[in-house]
């Protein structure tokens, strides 16, 4: 999870935030739904999810950090998982293979004694020179009805990395998030084709400053197809406590069809759920991605960010390891967001019922003629 600093005028993790908590009850009357859902779920996969975890925050990545060997491993890793599963490359955004290439600054990592763990932050005001080249990493399955309509499910899969004295492997933050969207693509790409156009995207950057978010929003943006996508951002799945899955929305209306069907998946399966509106945060790809006006919001399990240690101890720390993160937690979100996901793909119309004016229009393309100047730059 992206740390939020003080001078950046936005969200402070040690700030409360406020939000309202509610549930959507799911009546249970459409017995064809509830079937697709408890079916769906049915096929995640305990094994496969720790087989992933293992891998993506085991001893061979050495925390992802941008910039260093382990996260090229992760990279490669989960590209072999897109190709395996029959994933398509995005050539909707004008690529030929998985990776989004783009180039932003390697900072500092600093080690720091917190309680009985050792944290890692990494420090902004030291870049290490020069700027390194890093990947978002993009599959799609393609929709049969709506091709052009897009339901991007992202997860960042950089964390810290590691320095001369310390790794921090990252297994909840955010190796958990990748996990589950390894495990969506392999059940979804078993199924049917859906309606809609659903888009796998592990995301670079995130911990550094949201970069791999702002890339894939200037090429979306500037291929003209904002207006058409939607975004489920998954982070910090496994954590230690909690009893909720959190779906940080930014009150925005765009997105209440995602917001309403995760709820109605987790109803189905006893999870409780908060819907939360703070328009500043979450500190994660989402923020970006709604900065850039594209709709997107993030699920993330018991996120309370005044007391985000409460829930997540090992946050940042190098104790955040596989055998630390909660699987059962991992498995019960995973089983939620898989059915979600499934069901926003296959709607044969938008429930958040947005149209878009054409003051809402003009946005978009002074947005896209942006992302056209901005994009060799990051």
């Amino acid at each position: 999870m992206h740390k939020i600093y003080p001078y950046q005028n936005i969200l402070h993790p040690y700030i409360k935030p406020a939000f309202q908590s509610r549930a959507i009850p799911f009546t249970g009357q459409n017995t064809d739904e509830t079937a697709e859902i408890s079916r769906i779920a049915s096929q995640i996969s305990k094994e496969e999810l720790e087989k992933y975890l293992n891998e993506l925050a085991g001893s061979k990545t050495e925390g992802r950090g941008v910039g260093q060997r382990g996260i090229e491993i992760a990279k490669e890793y989960i590209a072999e998982r897109f190709k395996e599963y029959g994933l398509k490359p995005v050539n909707h955004l004008g690529l030929d293979n998985y990776y989004e290439t783009f180039s932003m600054p390697k900072y500092s990592l600093e080690s720091i004694k917190k309680g009985q763990y050792t944290k890692g932050e990494l420090d902004r005001f030291k870049l290490l020179p020069p700027k390194v080249e890093t990947a978002n990493i993009l599959g799609m399955i393609e929709g049969t009805e709506k091709p052009d309509e897009y339901i991007i499910i992202s997860a960042h899969y950089d964390h810290l990395g590691k320095n001369d004295y310390h790794i921090f492997p990252g297994a909840n933050d955010n190796a958990s998030g990748v996990v589950g969207l390894l495990e969506i693509a392999r059940i979804l790409s078993q199924e049917k084709a859906p309606k809609k156009s659903i888009i796998f995207a592990a995301l670079s950057g995130e911990e550094s400053g949201l970069y791999g978010a702002r890339k894939l929003s200037q090429d979306i943006i500037a291929k003209g197809i904002a207006q058409k996508v939607k975004i489920l951002n998954l982070e910090m799945l496994a954590s230690m406590k909690g009893e909720t899955l959190d779906i940080w929305d930014q009150d925005k209306k765009e997105v209440q069809n995602i917001v309403s069907n995760v709820i109605k998946t987790a109803d189905h399966f006893g999870i409780k759920t908060n819907q939360i509106h703070d328009k500043a945060g979450p500190p994660a790809d989402s923020m970006e991605f709604n900065q850039n006006k594209i709709p997107a919001v993030t699920a993330i399990w018991d996120s309370k960010l005044n007391e985000i240690y409460k829930n997540h101890p090992t946050l940042h720390t190098t104790e955040d390891t596989p055998k630390n993160a909660n699987k059962q937690t991992l498995y019960e979100a995973t089983r939620v967001l898989a059915s979600a996901i499934n069901l926003l793909a296959n709607e044969t119309s938008d429930k958040s019922e947005l149209s878009f004016t054409s003051n809402r229009l003009l946005e978009l393309n002074a947005y896209k003629q942006k992302a056209l100047n901005l994009r060799k730059i990051v």
